[in-house]
């Protein structure tokens, strides 16, 4: 278990509480279901380009992946809340989910250098059209080296590839 220190709800604070994050090795039914909500909470929070039956139509395949991705790590408060997600396949950031009322409070930071230092990753992908989340990973030494169309369904949302590696786009 990895512990991490993040920043309040009281932003003034010098110190965060810590949060635990933890590898999820089994995937029952209900942590599928808790998750998937959580997906779904955040990405009406952040991706305002999707529509109520685009969201409706993802469900299951958030649902499918939070079964499938080979790691699968979450962010807990010390009162036990599951605060957000990361999932990881090989050195690339396949999901990154906060629950909205964590957001801004380095969860998704902590998250992504647990990913960092247990698994090396270097690579994510990110909706063009959600600007919050580019300049997160940008924030956090990641660039573009390509950019989509479409997105991994064939969908009309472009993809922004991004790299830590030194491979940027020219």
């Amino acid at each position: 278990m990895a512990r991490y220190d993040i920043l309040g709800k009281n932003a003034e604070k010098k110190e965060g509480q810590k949060m635990d994050i933890r590898e999820s090795t089994v995937r029952t039914a209900e942590a599928i279901r808790l998750w998937t909500a959580i997906w779904e909470e955040s990405v009406r929070a952040s991706h305002h380009f999707l529509g109520e039956e685009e969201i409706i139509g993802l469900r299951g395949y958030a649902a499918q992946a939070l079964q499938d991705i080979p790691h699968l790590a979450a962010a807990y408060t010390k009162e036990g809340d599951t605060a957000g997600y990361i999932g990881i396949a090989g050195e690339r950031i396949e999901l990154l989910f906060i629950k909205p009322a964590y957001f801004r409070q380095r969860v998704g930071t902590a998250l992504v250098e647990y990913a960092r230092e247990t698994f090396a990753v270097k690579e994510v992908c990110v909706n063009e059209q959600n600007p919050q989340a580019a300049a997160f990973y940008r924030a956090m030494g990641f660039h573009v080296y390509k950019r989509t169309d479409t997105d991994e369904l064939g969908l009309p949302y472009p993809l922004l590839y991004m790299s830590c590696r030194g491979d940027e786009e020219n």
